[in-house]
This record gives C-alpha cells, structure tokens and sequence, in this order.
C-alpha cells in the first residue's frame, strides 16, 4: 500500500510518503515520461512507444490565480516532456552512428575487447513514439 500511496503523493497537495527508510512522491515529479526504460532495454528491440501528456502544451491566457497556477503546471511537465523526447531521440540517433561506424572497422579492429565494449553501445533497432496529448476539461482548475 506504501507503494501505491507514494505514486499518488504530488505535491504540494499530498505529501511524500515513506518507504522502506526513503521519502517519495509521484515519479512524474521525477520524470514525466521516462521512456528511457524502453529506449535502454538490454537487448534493445524494435519498439511502438505510447507517450501520454496530461498536461496540455496548448492553453488560454490565464485570467485568474488558480488559472496562472494550473497554466504553469501544464508549461513545466510539457517542456520537460518534449525536451527529454529531444535528449533520447539524439541518444538513440548515436547508437544508429555508433552501429555503421562498426560496420566500417576492419575485422581484426572490430575483435579488440576495447571495441566490443564501445560498440555495445550500438544499435539497429527501430523505435516509434506515439505522443498522445490530453485535452483539459471544461471548468478543470489547479
């Protein structure tokens, strides 16, 4: 039950719950969309990935307090969203540089102990992401 609890704890309306001798809250707070589990899976597989964005990256000019409040929060998850997107997107763009430079070495290169550390990092692997974005509904507030 711990563990349910400190995945619903957002601050600052619930606070961080304790488990086995840490504190925690939601892991959104942390990572809103950490795709890196899928994109740094051991063997990487050809992947769909489902994002979903609660927090909607579009929205009206607040007019009241609460409004400039939930406006704020939709701002801040979205942004970190699309940039964490960027980050793995390039991550994923150097494993395809690092698997044709391999392709590249000479045999007797490629059997170094060194190299095959290095192009482990490699991949071939295609990954697809979905982004999903939630509408706000009418009359919702902060």
């Amino acid at each position: 039950m711990d563990h349910v609890m400190a995945s619903s704890a957002y601050p600052p309306a619930f606070p961080a719950v304790h488990v086995n001798g840490d504190f925690y809250w939601d892991g959104g707070v942390y990572s809103n969309t950490p795709i890196e589990a899928v994109l740094d899976d051991n063997p990487r597989r050809d992947s769909l990935i489902f994002t979903i964005d609660v927090w909607n990256p579009e929205g009206t000019v607040p007019e009241t307090l609460w409004q400039v409040a939930g406006r704020e929060k939709e701002i801040l998850y979205t942004s970190r969203t699309s940039s964490h997107l960027a980050r793995q997107k390039q991550i994923h763009h150097l494993r395809h540089v690092i698997q044709e430079l391999t392709k590249a070495m000479d045999k007797d290169v490629r059997s170094s102990e060194k190299i095959k550390e290095l192009t482990s990092w490699g991949c071939k692997t295609t990954m697809h992401v979905a982004r999903l974005v939630a509408n706000g509904i009418a009359g919702e507030d902060h």
